[in-house]
Parts: structure tokens; C-alpha cells; sequence
């Protein structure tokens, strides 16, 4: 017995679930409280609740429409998480699952009771689950039944006597102590103060006749009464027989009810044990004969023949396509839905298995309209939430502004996207205008004060002896620029018309400037782009380069970069 003591928490509208799922854990082994079977009688209930949640060092949390509408049940999950208690979800009816359990793997008992507690049991470390115990009746039920087909071989009080010993609470008691009492009474000698008149008169021969058919009479009622008796047990016998083989000739009895050949395939395919196998196949091949002659073409009987030995989607639409108006159609398109639906299961069970987020999208994408559609979707988000918390996480323990833009950049719909700006902003250093930041001088911040631009300290100069090396065509500009390199960063740029007139506003923060034209990155039509004059601030328009019938077409170059 496991020493973990699990608090249950739920809605009282699953009462009848909920007590027998902790009666089972229980005989499992496992230390249930459930406030129906543990609080006593005259007891404060809302002070026991409490005390045993607080003693609980795990919940089972009972998800069903009615539960996470509660509010009582919904504290109590908050309660647990906060307290790190292990919570276990376990889904009785579908609904949405709360916020603060999606992280949770849950436990499905919607369709399967036996499944969804084998599971349960593992979850919580325990032993025996409920296909363990059915085998363990089972068993019981078959040695009982043997005990008891033995005392009827026998038909001795010894027999009967011994069943009862061996099965005390077996189907067969009430019927085995009649038959001893019967028996007993058949046994008993008469008492001393029987003495058949017959002896005692014997010279009486009228009275000595009497006595002996009197005496006749009673024998031969005893005897007719066990027989009668014997009857009776036989009949019972049978039933239990009959019972026995019930799904057998039940089976039987629909496919005779049809009379064709698609119903003795399946009891076939469902009894392949069965008492009426070989007379089915007689009735296969019976029909199949009568069908050659009252038609003639058996093109279609043997196509869907075909069909059911293969038993396949692919086998079935085959058929389905050859044979449109053939006799099996509906058949077959029932046939096609069952396996389906068989595929969708074991598909499902597949990616509940693995339980990643790829094998759940998987599973949608092959079965867009499968049964457990919407589940695989829930499941995905939980999966993805939960990669999302271990990512933040991670990011936190990091704590710098590149760890945080590297959880933005991975998961931009985040759970905590808008905390890790929050972090970002706290880290980065405060910016101001003048600051030298990042290869150069900060002339504009936005209003956020995240991003801004950066002028280089300089202007862009030519290398080796040249005329004027800091004046340069348009057209070398852009060329020049691109592979220009300060403070460790390689994005420097020609600035735009409108962050050129920024710049120049920022002549005494940034400085180091000419009086005379610098060049923006923006053009202003073929052959042309704009300049602006950092004496008088006005802009205008020139040739990009040399040899366009006007002068002086080369002015100053100042790179910036962004931040």
C-alpha cells in the first residue's frame, strides 16, 4: 500500500464516478481521502476538507463541465499547484481544460474505464488495476463452476457439501443445500414409532394388503419426485450452459435471420471456434451455388468474396468502384467506416504513446476529421506551452537581453513574450542623445527609448593620397560604404533623407561635420539624389555621378547604423 496520501477533488454531480474510482484505487492499494467515505458523521465538513488537503501530498482533479465550473474545486487545484503538490487531471468528460492544468498530462476515462485506470494505477506507483482483478474473479468464477459440475457428476451429500465449503458465497449455494436437505430426507430411516400394521397383523389379510400398497403408493411418490427433481437441475444445468454459448448462438441465430453470405463470413470472422463453423461454410457455399444459378454471373459475388478474405479499405473501395451497383455496396461502405475508424484508434494510440507535438500533428493531418481531432489540438497547446514555460525559464536563469530576445524570436506568441520585453528594457542600459553607444554617437532615440540611430564619429574618408578624399560620387558612396567597418559592426549605411535632417539637427551632439553638402541614401529620380546642406540645413537634388554635364557632384559621406 502506497503511503502517498491523494485527495480527491471534484464535482459532486460525478459522485457516482468518483467513489468508485476510489473504492478500486483502494483496493489497490492506494491511500485515498474522499470526503463521501472519510468525513464523520457530525463533523465540521469545510474544517476536514481543508485539513485533508493540506495532509495530501497528491490530488486527483476530476475534469468534467460541472468541476471546472466550480469555484470550490477550482481553488482547490490552485491550492495544490501552488503547494507543489502532484496533481493528476483525470478527464471524465470532455470540456475545456483549465488554463493552469493544460501543462498536466491527463488521464482519459471518456471511453475506457479499464484503460484509464491501468494508467491511473502506473501514474501513482501501485500494483494491481482492474483487468488484474477481473482475472483473479474469473478464475474464481471457473473453479466454481468445475466444484459444481463435479457434485453433479457425483450426486452424493459429499459432493454438494464440499462446493459448499469451497465457495461460500458461490452462484450454486441455495440450489446445492436443497439438494442435500433432499437427499437427507430420502436417507432418513422411520422413526420407532413407525411399525407397519402388516407385521403386527399379519393374520389380517385385508389390513396387510392395505398397508402394502399404502407403503407402495409412498415409494413410488419419492420416486417420481426425484425424477421430477432431476429434471429440474438438468433444465438448470442447461441454462447455465445455454449461457455459456449464448454469444455463439446469438450470433448464429442473426446470420441465419440474413441468410446471405456477408452475415456467415462475420460469424466466421467473430466465432472462429464456433459450434456452427462448418455449417456456415455449407451455407457460404450453398448460397454461392444458388447464386451461379438463378443469375448466372457470380462476377459479383466473387468480387466482394474477394473483398472480405482482404479486408481492407483499399479491398472494399476496390470493390466499391468495379461493382457501383453490386449487391454488397452498402456492405462495403460500412465495412470502409468501421476499419477506419479502427485505423483513427490505433493511430491516436500512437500519438498518445509518443506524446509530441509532431506526432499529434501527425495525427491531424492524416485524420483531419478523426474522432480525436480536437484532443490532439488541446494536446499540442499543452505541449507547446509547456516547451514555451521551460524556454522562459531558461531565459530567466540566463538573465541577459540576449537570452530574452532569443525566447521572443523562438516563440513570438508566447505566454511570456511581453514579460521578456519588460526584462529586455530593465537590462539595457539607458540611452541618451551624444552617448557614444555601439561604434559611434547616438542622434536619435525612439520614443520607447529601445531603438535609435548611431552616426559614425567621423566622416567617410578615401585611403592614400587623393584629391579631396572625403568627397565622393553618389554612386562611390553607396560602393564604399558597404564595406565600411567601426566599433566591431558591419552595417553601417548611408542615412535616409528624413534621418539625414536628423542628423543635422544633432550638429553639436554628434559633430565633427563640414558646412558643406552631405549625401543622403534616398533618390530622387533616374540619375539623381537628394543632398542636404549642413550650414544652411536646406536639401536639394544632384547627379549620382560624374559626366552629367554638371559640376561638383561629389560631396561629404557620414555612415550611421541602427540600434
Amino acid at each position: 500500500m502506497t503511503t502517498e496520501k491523494t485527495f480527491f477533488s471534484y464535482s459532486r454531480a460525478d459522485s457516482a464516478f468518483v467513489i468508485k474510482l476510489a473504492k478500486d484505487l483502494r483496493e489497490a492499494g492506494g491511500n485515498i481521502w474522499l470526503d463521501q467515505l472519510d468525513i464523520p458523521a457530525g463533523t465540521h465538513w469545510d474544517l476536514e476538507i481543508e485539513k485533508a488537503l493540506k495532509a495530501a501530498n497528491a490530488m486527483i482533479a476530476v475534469l468534467s463541465p460541472e468541476s471546472i465550473a466550480s469555484q470550490n474545486f477550482m481553488d482547490e487545484v490552485s491550492y495544490a499547484l501552488e503547494e507543489n503538490k502532484k496533481v493528476i487531471p483525470v478527464l471524465l468528460k470532455n470540456c475545456q481544460t483549465p488554463f493552469r492544468l493544460r501543462r498536466l498530462q491527463r488521464i482519459d476515462f471518456t471511453t475506457d474505464y479499464n484503460a484509464g485506470f491501468n494508467h491511473l494505477l502506473n501514474t501513482m506507483n501501485l500494483k494491481m488495476g482492474v483487468v488484474e482483478k477481473n482475472e483473479i474473479d474469473e478464475q474464481k468464477k471457473q473453479k466454481e463452476n468445475s466444484l459444481w459440475e463435479e457434485a453433479n457428476k457425483s450426486n452424493t451429500i459429499a459432493a454438494y457439501q464440499k462446493y459448499l465449503n469451497t465457495s461460500e458465497s458461490g452462484e450454486h449455494n441455495r440450489e446445492a443445500q436443497q439438494r442435500i436437505k433432499h437427499m437427507k430426507e430420502l436417507a432418513e430411516p422411520p422413526g420407532d414409532e413407525y411399525s407397519p400394521p402388516f407385521l403386527e397383523e399379519s393374520s389380517r389379510g385385508g389390513i396387510q394388503k392395505k398397508h402394502i400398497l399404502i407403503i407402495a403408493g409412498l415409494v413410488l411418490v419419492a420416486v417420481a419426485a426425484w425424477l421430477i427433481f432431476q429434471k429440474t437441475s438438468g433444465k438448470k444445468d442447461d441454462v447455465r450452459d445455454d449461457k455459456e454459448d449464448n454469444g455463439d448462438q446469438q450470433a448464429w441465430n442473426i446470420a441465419l435471420e440474413k441468410n446471405d453470405t456477408s452475415a456467415y463470413y462475420a460469424y466466421r470472422a467473430n466465432f472462429p471456434g464456433g459450434q456452427y463453423v462448418h455449417l456456415a461454410q455449407q451455407k457460404i457455399d450453398s448460397l454461392r451455388k444458388e447464386t451461379q444459378l438463378s443469375s448466372g454471373n457470380t462476377e459479383d459475388e466473387e468480387a466482394w468474396n474477394a473483398a472480405l478474405s482482404a479486408n481492407t479499405t483499399i479491398s472494399y473501395r476496390d470493390y466499391i468502384k468495379k461493382h457501383p451497383e453490386g449487391k454488397y455496396v452498402k456492405d462495403a461502405q460500412k465495412n470502409i467506416t468501421t476499419l477506419l475508424d479502427d485505423q483513427d484508434e490505433s493511430a491516436w494510440n500512437t500519438a498518445v504513446q509518443t506524446n509530441t507535438i509532431a506526432a499529434y500533428q501527425n495525427y491531424r493531418k492524416k485524420y483531419p476529421n478523426g474522432k480525436h481531432s480536437n484532443e490532439a489540438l488541446e494536446n499540442i497547446k499543452s505541449l507547446i506551452n509547456q516547451q514555451d514555460e521551460m524556454a522562459w525559464n531558461a531565459a530567466v536563469i540566463a538573465n541577459t537581453i540576449k537570452s530574452f530576445q532569443e525566447y521572443q524570436l523562438n516563440y513570438p506568441k508566447g505566454i511570456h513574450y511581453d514579460d521578456a520585453s519588460r526584462k529586455i528594457k530593465l537590462l539595457r542600459p539607458k540611452i541618451s542623445i551624444g552617448q557614444h553607444y555601439q561604434g559611434g554617437i547616438v542622434f536619435f532615440i525612439d520614443k520607447a527609448g529601445e531603438h535609435g540611430l548611431i552616426a559614425a564619429g567621423k566622416d567617410l574618408v578615401r585611403g592614400g593620397k587623393t584629391i579631396s578624399p572625403q568627397y565622393w560620387t553618389w554612386v562611390d558612396a553607396v560602393k564604399e560604404i558597404s564595406n565600411y567597418r567601426e566599433g566591431g559592426y558591419f552595417d553601417w549605411r548611408l542615412p535616409f533623407k528624413e534621418e539625414l535632417n536628423l542628423l543635422w539637427g544633432q550638429l553639436n551632439s554628434v559633430g565633427g561635420f563640414s558646412a558643406g553638402e552631405y549625401w543622403s541614401a534616398t533618390e530622387y529620380r533616374e540619375g539623381y539624389a537628394w543632398y542636404q546642406h549642413f550650414n544652411s540645413g536646406s536639401q536639394g537634388a544632384a547627379p549620382k555621378a560624374h559626366g552629367t554635364g554638371i559640376k561638383n557632384a561629389s560631396f561629404r559621406v557620414r555612415p550611421i547604423r541602427s540600434f
